[in-house]
């Protein structure tokens, strides 16, 4: 496996039964042309084995792409500078795993020190970007998180699960801290895959809460 990933940039691993995690190099490109440190990089080499290969593996339920650079652009986090470092072809690589596989894709990133979560549905897969443990940016927690995936076959969004997160400071430690605003990073829990259209949820809310404010 380690040859594998060094080698032809990527891995595709089995930890467990009915999942399947693809380990993705997106460094690999960094010794090359000038510039290539600024970004990541899936070759569309890269994307068309890692196809032959998935296309030759039986259906997993619960299919996982981990890698270093995120696959998109993040928005509204570095002011009015455009954000380039993000992986090239990356959504070429999304649009590949999603219509390869019958079920959606949870993807793992690191690279930027910004909590990320999002959701899309074209192509259909879960994206989320945690902090690093190693740099304390002013302003943000450094935080771990403990990630709960299910899946109903029955469900039109069978990706589904809870975030738990523990943030760090040095006068209290690692806790379950809650946060007062999105940029700190991660509540002490969250969740995605809702299938819920957001006034359905809205109006349950409202039912829960009753008269309370």
């Amino acid at each position: 496996i380690t040859n594998h990933f060094w080698a032809r940039n990527f891995a595709l691993v089995l930890p467990m039964p009915g999942v399947r995690v693809l380990v993705l190099n997106t460094s690999a490109y960094h010794g090359g042309a000038e510039g290539e440190l600024e970004h990541g990089r899936v070759s569309g080499r890269t994307i068309a084995a890692i196809e032959r290969q998935i296309a030759a593996d039986r259906e997993i339920a619960v299919n996982i792409l981990l890698c270093h650079h995120h696959v998109r652009p993040l928005r509204g986090l570095w002011g009015t500078a455009p954000d380039e470092e993000f992986m090239k072809k990356g959504g070429e690589l999304l649009g590949m795993l999603t219509n390869r596989s019958a079920s959606p894709w949870l993807v793992l990133h690191g690279h930027r020190h910004v909590p990320n979560l999002e959701h899309s549905s074209d192509p259909a897969c879960t994206v989320i970007g945690a902090a690093s443990f190693a740099r304390q940016i002013p302003g943000r927690f450094n935080q771990f998180h403990v990630i709960d995936v299910s899946v109903d076959d029955d469900q039109q969004q069978p990706l589904k699960g809870t975030v738990q997160t523990w943030s760090w400071n040095i006068t209290g430690g690692w806790q379950r801290r809650p946060i007062s605003n999105d940029e700190e990073g991660f509540p002490p829990e969250c969740g995605f895959g809702s299938s819920f259209h957001p006034r359905a949820l809205a109006a349950r809310i409202v039912k829960f809460l009753g008269s309370t404010p």
